[in-house]
């Protein structure tokens, strides 16, 4: 069990690391309320996936709270 404890402790920096890049990359696909209107009126096949990618995760956050 020792071992065990030890072994996870010594990842736990990693892990944290791993969590702030996650963070950082989520953090890049945040848009503006005007700037996803903007995006939502054109039509998907006009738009590159990055900005199909920042629409549908806005989409989720706003449902996510209710927002819809």
């Amino acid at each position: 069990m020792e071992v065990r404890q030890a072994e996870v402790e010594s990842r736990a920096p990693l892990m944290n690391m791993r969590v702030e890049e996650f963070r950082e990359h989520l953090s890049s696909l945040h848009i503006s309320d005007a700037r996803y209107a903007e995006l939502k009126a054109m039509p998907d096949d006009a738009l590159h996936i990055i900005d199909l990618v920042k629409v549908s995760c806005c989409e989720c956050i706003s449902l996510g709270r209710g927002w819809v």
